[in-house]
């Protein structure tokens, strides 16, 4: 059996460099202590003293901050010394040689193209900088990987020659990985394959060859696949893929596929047999969360539709089948659930699974509710903009109100009124009024309206409904409906929300108006009553079963 493949997560220093992620220390502490739970090999943590919150996080490493992972090494990230600098005189790359971390991957140029016209230097200068670098890194005790740059445009480009150099170079310094990166993206799986089994067959017994793959032309995973099938032992990626320009491979994508290929048998495929894939999805979640990004719906393995079945024959040969019949992979394995949605495509067997698994209530095809809700569902959805199949909550609070015509409900008697003048109020915080059934105020502050408008609700109702305390909101999604002809500012609005429940788990409502706020506070109601009928129902089902232990004692 070959060696187990080594997962590099390198987030904490590449995502950094995608547009529009933005990570502070907190959230870097908190996603390298998850990776190193989730089973990560090792963890990139930043290129050292390029940017202030790298300098922050290796501070942290060093105060203690950031507790000393349990399992996985920690590694800076730098480039080779300068060309007119020694290991010693290029202060930076003398200083990451200190920094208090288990080991250093460099980067070095690969392409002559980039030795001469990036570097300005010469091909042997550059060969020079990539012995001495690797070098002192031996010499500091700590493990050095190397980075070969733009190395798959090189060896297309050149043809090979000036690219064994390098890697040559890195070995004689004392390199103990060698990381072969598509920096721009460009190959193509067959052509990975080709050059990874000809580079382990020429330095495998020397070194552990690895990859670093980017997306450009969407093929990062599946050329970390194929390198891994060729004899690669080492993999470099980030969480969700973020990265530079489009992504690089996705650790989470590329660590999923390699066990679903050891289950089937490819012992070439091995993983940490500790690495936990059922925290896959979770740590997704918090990656786009610390970053400030929405969630990756769509993202194969982690994302919340990834198992979710829409077309109703697909929810009708699921019910006679199994799940198998239309899905590659056991959900569940991933930290993602299976689950059957309800929306103006879906058939009778949709609805079935839907109510059954949503409120344990069995239901025939044929029955008369059925065809209420898929009419309801289709009367919002072309009429208003609705969208049920993505607000299993809306969903959900749907099939209760036409199961249970008289399960209580709460129903203000007017939308929100807000006022930023009131004592001690922050910048940009709100009080919301909101007139009650019996048309006493409650009344909420908060960080804008929504925040307002759900503090005022859950401060008066939670009273008398506790269950209330423990629904939080996750995420808060807008979509533009080109409706009416209406389009621009006058557009009306979709809004989703995505909740969490202690007890009653994650759910999302949804709200349409051409007002804005006013689809937000449509949101939050679905919300409340949701959780209410869920209460209602829990006490309903707690009554019957004393009712039949009580007529059971009688009868004994």
């Amino acid at each position: 059996m070959r060696p187990t493949v080594e997962l590099y997560e390198a987030f904490p220093r590449e995502a950094l460099q995608g547009v529009g992620v933005n990570v502070q220390l907190k959230g870097l502490v908190a996603l390298i202590d998850l990776f190193d739970r989730a089973g990560f090999d090792a963890i990139e943590v930043g290129w050292f003293q390029a940017a202030r919150i790298w300098t922050q996080l290796f501070e942290a490493i060093a105060s203690g901050e950031l507790p000393k992972p349990h399992r996985a090494k920690l590694f800076a990230f730098g480039s080779t010394r300068r060309a007119k600098l020694t290991v010693r005189s290029d202060k930076l790359f003398a200083s990451m040689l200190a920094s208090p971390v288990d080991g250093i991957t460099v980067f070095g140029k690969a392409w002559t193209d980039h030795v001469t016209e990036a570097l300005r230097t010469n091909p042997e200068t550059n060969l020079q900088m990539v012995y001495d670098s690797m070098r002192a890194i031996k010499e500091s005790g700590k493990r050095g990987v190397f980075d070969a740059e733009h190395f798959f445009q090189g060896w297309l480009r050149d043809g090979g020659r000036y690219q064994l150099e390098v890697l040559d170079a890195a070995i004689r310094g004392g390199a103990d990985t060698l990381a072969l990166c598509d920096t721009n993206g460009i190959a193509y799986p067959w052509q990975v394959g080709e050059i990874v089994s000809h580079i382990v067959k020429y330095f495998g017994d020397e070194v552990t060859i690895g990859v670093h793959m980017h997306d450009d032309r969407g093929q990062a995973v599946a050329n970390s696949i194929e390198a891994v099938r060729a004899g690669a032992r080492h993999v470099q990626g980030t969480t969700n893929g973020y990265s530079e320009r489009v992504s690089m491979a996705c650790t989470l994508e590329v660590a999923a596929n390699l066990q679903l290929l050891t289950e089937e048998g490819h012992e070439w495929a091995q993983i940490n047999p500790e690495f936990n894939s059922a925290m896959l999805t979770q740590l997704s979640r918090e990656a786009d969360r610390w970053a400030g990004l929405p969630f990756h719906l769509r993202k194969p393995f982690v994302g919340r539709y990834a198992a979710a079945h829409k077309a109703g024959v697909h929810g009708s040969a699921i019910g006679r089948g199994g799940a198998r019949l239309y899905e590659s992979h056991n959900p569940e394995q991933f930290g993602r659930r299976r689950y059957v949605v309800v929306s103006s495509m879906a058939g009778r067997a949709n609805v079935v699974s839907f109510v059954n698994s949503t409120w344990n209530v069995a239901i025939d095809g044929q029955d008369p509710l059925v065809t209420q809700l898929l009419e309801e569902v289709e009367r919002r959805e072309s009429q208003y903009g609705y969208c049920f199949d993505s607000a299993s909550g809306s969903a959900a609070l749907l099939a209760a109100e036409i199961l249970w015509p008289d399960a209580p409900t709460f129903e203000p008697l007017g939308e929100p009124s807000f006022s930023s003048s009131f004592p001690n109020a922050r910048p940009g915080e709100l009080m919301a009024t909101i007139q009650m059934p019996d048309r006493r105020l409650a009344s909420g502050s908060g960080d804008g309206p929504v925040d307002a408008s759900f503090k005022a609700l859950i401060g008066e109702l939670s009273r008398e409904h506790s269950c209330l305390h423990q629904l939080t909101l996750d995420t808060f999604r807008t979509f533009q409906l080109r409706r009416f002809e209406l389009e621009g500012t006058e557009s009306a609005m979709r809004v989703e929300i995505d909740w969490q429940h202690k007890l009653y788990g994650d759910f999302t409502t949804q709200g349409v108006s051409g007002n804005l706020i006013s689809a937000s506070f449509d949101a939050i109601l679905e919300a409340i009553n949701l959780v209410l009928i869920y209460q209602w129902r829990l006490e309903q089902t707690k009554i019957q079963i004393e009712q039949e232990i009580s007529e059971t004692v009688s009868v004994g």
